[in-house]
């Protein structure tokens, strides 16, 4: 970033980083633990914050792109916000929450938007980094 490129130190940023990237290896263990093989994961929620439309650095967005070099088959849904269409990693983008869940084994809360609150997911495994 900018504090880099003019040779500012940068703790905070580098932390920050640093620890969005182990809550993704963290989130994808968990979810490899209780699927394995080829998993069917639902990820809800693809904004950066509740209750926004921006993507950009979402935790979603690194889920997807760690998880699509795994062979994970990833459905997606937010509704609040879509990932571009020029994001390069595959995934389904679903209308609505029952499409996003209907062949999902594990659901992972992207971004803990108010609609996903108290939601039962029947046997899906649910990993909610968030709490």
């Amino acid at each position: 970033a900018l504090g880099e490129r003019i040779d500012l130190p940068m703790h905070l940023a580098s932390a920050a980083r640093a620890v969005s990237r182990q809550v993704v290896e963290d989130v994808l263990e968990q979810a490899n633990m209780h699927i394995g093989g080829q998993p069917r994961v639902a990820i809800l929620g693809v904004a950066y914050k509740p209750g926004s439309s921006v993507t950009d650095d979402s935790l979603a967005r690194s889920l997807i792109a760690r998880a699509s070099h795994t062979g994970a088959k990833i459905s997606t849904y937010d509704p609040h916000a879509t990932l571009p269409p020029s994001f390069p990693f595959q995934h389904r983008r679903c209308g609505t929450l029952d499409e996003a869940i209907s062949e999902a084994q594990t659901v992972i809360i992207g971004c803990p938007h108010a609609e996903f609150d108290g939601i039962d997911f029947g046997y899906r495994k649910v990993i909610n980094p968030w709490t």
